[in-house]
């Protein structure tokens, strides 16, 4: 999404990103988007992260997420910082 790439691209086993996942590893994100302040990165980094939890109890539904940017673009509708 933010990358353009999918996750774990650069591996071609899935038994070794199963194990990747396993172990408690998460995707790869460039250090501007996880420290960014812009309220974007911010929102899709914050949802990519539940998303990815090892605990599927924890993960968001599609509902959940749809809700969720429901809520970030109804804040911001009227904000500048989506400019």
């Amino acid at each position: 999404l933010i990358l353009g790439v999918r996750p774990f691209q650069a591996i071609s086993s899935p038994d070794e990103v199963f194990e990747k996942i396993a172990d408690g590893e998460s995707i790869y994100l460039p250090e501007k988007y996880e420290t960014s302040e812009d309220p974007m990165y911010v929102a899709l980094v914050d949802m990519m992260h539940r998303c990815h939890n090892l605990d599927p109890e924890k993960r968001p539904n599609a509902k959940d997420v749809v809700r969720y940017f429901d809520d970030v673009l109804f804040i911001f509708k009227d904000s500048t910082a989506w400019d």
